[in-house]
């Protein structure tokens, strides 16, 4: 019953944002896929380059903050500078991001941040070397800003930049970084410093096992392409999946009558929700696809799927 409801659910997403091609996945859904690529591409303007340290870092803390960091200025306005400053998981503290303007008392742009924590993340997936990088973001050539992801306590000797998934019986190992667990997020509350109205996002483990990675970068993939809309704007239906994963994010809004005053899914309590998708992961210790249920104040908004 439940893998009909959401053949339909993924059917409709594609519906709403691609004309028809033919797909079908592993579970069995067919769909269309929507392309990050397209949708939300990095503006070709934007560049990078990477300058890597030899303290190694926690690989968990350092996909976790990235995530974390992507989330928060996600739900900033895309194209607006904002005051820089440091981005931090509290549940894992070994790692942080600090942006560095170029002057004393000058703004970034929230996208150029975005950006470059996107790039700088994948380039540190790709290399396989979690350690102390400064990205230098450029626009049209001009360095706009640099981004630090370092090391709060970096005395972790030993260790190695491999990742990999082994669970221990009260922590759970990434091979070079222990972390311990965080609250359940399958129900899992949230205050939204926006509005302060009340997110509950249900997570629910279906499905095949997924790769860590391949995990990360569709929820890097999906942030980055979400944050490009206003963060009060009405969902609509969307599936992304980058072009070098198989592993598909969706998510769509429950219809509305104009009749009935209730809320709608927004794109910030789809920011949210997918910002949970990791910790909740790695608390469950098994990465599987999964379903994502959103309500606001006790009101179901909308669902999300991530599959492969």
């Amino acid at each position: 019953m439940i893998f009909s409801i959401l053949f339909s659910f993924a059917a409709t997403i594609a519906a709403a944002v691609v004309p028809p091609s033919d797909g079908i996945n592993q579970t069995g859904f067919h769909y269309n896929l929507t392309n990050a690529a397209r949708l939300g591409d990095i503006d070709p303007r934007f560049t990078t380059d990477y300058r890597q340290g030899q303290a190694r870092l926690s690989a968990t803390s350092c996909l976790m903050n990235a995530a974390n960091a992507m989330m928060e200025l996600a739900l900033e306005n895309f194209t607006e500078s904002i005051r820089p400053r440091n981005y931090m998981d509290p549940g894992y503290p070994e790692v942080v991001v600090v942006p560095m303007t170029m002057a004393p008392g000058q703004g970034i742009e929230a996208r150029y941040l975005l950006w470059g924590v996107w790039k700088g993340i994948r380039w540190m997936i790709s290399h396989q070397s979690f350690r102390d990088l400064v990205i230098g973001a450029y626009w049209d050539g001009i360095l706009v800003c640099r981004i630090w992801m370092k090391g709060r306590q970096l005395s972790i000797a030993g260790s190695n930049d491999t990742l990999g998934l082994t669970a221990r019986s009260e922590k759970m190992s990434i091979r070079n970084a222990t972390v311990e667990f965080t609250q359940d997020l399958s129900k899992s509350d949230v205050r939204n410093p926006l509005n302060d109205q009340h997110l509950t996002v249900s997570v629910t483990q279906v499905g095949e096992m997924l790769g860590i990675t391949e995990v990360f970068v569709a929820i890097f993939a999906t942030l980055e392409y979400i944050a490009q809309f206003p963060s009060t704007d009405r969902v609509v239906g969307f599936q992304i999946s980058p072009d070098d994963e198989d592993t598909t994010i969706g998510f769509l809004g429950h219809p509305r009558a104009p009749a009935v005053r209730t809320p709608s899914l927004e794109y910030q309590w789809v920011i949210l929700s997918v910002g949970q998708i990791p910790g909740y992961l790695l608390q469950q210790r098994r990465f599987t696809e999964v379903i994502i249920e959103i309500a606001v104040d006790g009101v179901p908004l909308g669902e999300g799927f991530m599959f492969k």
